[in-house]
Parts: C-alpha cells; structure tokens; sequence
C-alpha cells in the first residue's frame, strides 16, 4: 500500500474482493521488467516502465498490460495480418522456415497463453482452430509451439540495457512433425493433454515453459530450464528440415518466402 495516500476510501471500495494481496500504487512509480535469460552475463534489471507514460495502458482489449512501440506484435504489419478477433490475431511471420510460417498472438499484452483468464482460453481455442482451417487448403496441417513467459523483442535503451516486450504469442508451423524428442534431448519432465483448455486448467508450473501443439489438438509441456537456447523451437524445427542456419529469423528474414505466402493467402493475382 502507498503510504502517501489514505487507505481507508481505497479499502471500502475494494472489500469482499477474493484477492490475497492488494496494494495501490502512485501512477508516476516506476518498475523494472525481468532481464533477459539467456547465455552471457545477464543484465541487472530489464526495460523501465512508468504507469503513467503515454501509450502504457491501451484501451485496445482487456487483457491489454502495456504498450510498446518497438514490439513488432504490438504494431503488426496489417497486409500480413489474415485473422483477428477481439483478443486474438495471426500474421505471417519473417523468417519463414516454411512456407506460411505465422504466430498467433494476443492483442494486449499478457505474459503468455497460461495465463490468460478462462473465457480468453475458450476463445484462444477456437480462435486457433481457426486459423488451422484458413492454412489447411493451402498448406496442409500444422503444429503448434509456445515458449511461453519470454519476451519476443528485444531492444537497447540509451543506457544500453536490454528492454523486453512480453507478448504471448504461438509460432505456426505448417508441417506434420513430431517435437517430442525436443523435450526428451533436453531431459525435460513432461506433460500431455488431450488440449489446450485442459493443459491451462492442470499445469501448475509458474515460470518459463515449452508447449508443443499436434495437429489432432493434443499437447505436451514441459517447464522450461533458464539458459535455454532463444529461439528454441525454431532451432529443432531448423535442424530438422537440414536447414539449421535459417533457425534466425533477424538474420534470415527471407522476405520473398513471406511474401509468396501473402499472395497465397489474399489471393494476390488472382
């Protein structure tokens, strides 16, 4: 609770809440994000955020955190864009290790799927049955892969910290590929049901995790080690096509395979 301000008012308004924990914060505090988990030394504290900066709360959707200008799935490119809805979207995505490579992300921020509230993980649900039906006649089946509670992007502030943007968002393989053995290699505990609702309503780990998504539904997850490799299913998936250098996709955005996928899906030329 800020001590600079009288509890009494904020507390009858707030009474018979079913919270633990509740404070209230001035809006002009500052946090810090989590620096990045990776290889190398780590920073001390990630990307500064003020409560009361432009642009840090949107109006956009109900599970909106925060903004971030730099977050390429806070500002999507729109003629990549071939599904929405209220609290979802899905793009294509640069760096395509196949043709119609996408990502499915939510429209506010959140730090992943996990931890969407129930009626956002109905809609999730549906939403990417969806996006499956629009890929199928063009593409075929596809898996589905998360690393969830990372932030996607990645950027330097003046003082030369690292800043994080944390997006949920799914990556969206068009291709029939068994990931299990990701898991296994790594010597990770994991997890399988029978879907997504049941996986949100059962897994218990707090932390980062790996989520892998069949083409009949079914999913396995697995909490996942801190020094994991960035990128990691791409990595696997890179490696298994005996394409491993074009696991980057800042290094190898491959803009042309991007762009074929667009014409496909809007039927550009036809």
């Amino acid at each position: 609770m800020d001590a600079y301000y009288t509890a009494a008012p904020f507390l009858k308004h707030v009474q018979g809440l079913g919270i633990p924990i509740l404070g209230r914060v001035r809006s002009n505090r500052c946090f810090y994000l989590p620096p990045r988990r990776g290889f190398g030394c780590p920073a001390a504290r990630g990307r500064k955020i003020k409560l009361n900066d432009a642009g840090m709360l949107s109006p956009n959707s109900k599970y909106t955190k925060m903004g971030n200008e730099y977050c390429f799935l806070c500002q999507p490119k729109k003629e990549w864009v071939y599904a929405k809805n209220e609290n979802f979207f899905s793009m294509l995505g640069l760096g395509p290790i196949v043709e119609g490579y996408s990502l499915l992300a939510t429209i506010g921020h959140t730090p992943s799927m996990l931890d969407l509230p129930l009626p956002a993980v109905k809609d999730l649900y549906d939403f990417t049955h969806h996006v499956r039906d629009v890929l199928r006649p063009h593409y075929g089946e596809a898996i589905i892969t998360e690393h969830g509670r990372v932030a996607p992007c990645v950027d330097r502030d003046r003082g030369g910290q690292e800043s994080h943007c944390f997006h949920a968002h799914r990556l969206i393989f068009p291709m029939d590929a068994d990931l299990k053995e990701s898991f296994v290699q790594h010597r990770l505990e994991v997890e399988e049901y029978s879907n997504f609702i049941e996986c949100w309503k059962r897994f218990s780990w707090k932390g980062e995790y790996l989520y892998y998504e069949r083409v009949d539904g079914t999913c396995l997850i697995a909490a996942a080690p801190l020094r994991l490799v960035r990128q990691f299913f791409r990595h696997k998936i890179a490696n298994m096509i005996g394409c491993p250098d074009i696991s980057s996709w800042s290094d190898y955005p491959r803009h042309k395979v991007v762009e074929a996928a667009r014409k496909r899906l809007f039927h550009v030329g036809e």
